[in-house]
């Protein structure tokens, strides 16, 4: 598995430090159209380890839910938008709720 990590990221790392990912899974959309996309917050998961995939890069350990398919690289990045950080993920395959 091959993690870039954006200039946009690195700054929010200095900005906010911390040395874990965790990426869950969550779902978006209306009843007929739910999609299953990633949610990216810094720090470890609660509850169970078994069910993530461990990934570690320039000193960041990444936990990356089993519920995604992943490409071979993942790409990681930060976006402010309307007052609000958000960390994100590239390199996912987008699956209808159902697929899950």
């Amino acid at each position: 598995m091959n993690i870039k990590l954006e200039e946009s990221f690195l700054r929010y790392r200095e900005e906010h430090p911390f040395d874990a990912i965790t990426v869950t899974a969550a779902t978006s959309g209306g009843s007929c159209c739910r999609i299953v996309v990633p949610k990216v917050r810094p720090g470890t998961p609660e509850g169970n380890l078994g069910n993530y995939r461990v990934e570690e890069a320039e000193g960041i350990t990444f936990y990356i839910t089993g519920n995604l398919e992943l490409s071979p690289t993942l790409t990681f990045s930060h976006q402010r938008l309307l007052g609000r950080d958000l960390l994100e993920m590239r390199g996912f395959i987008v699956r209808h709720a159902s697929q899950v």
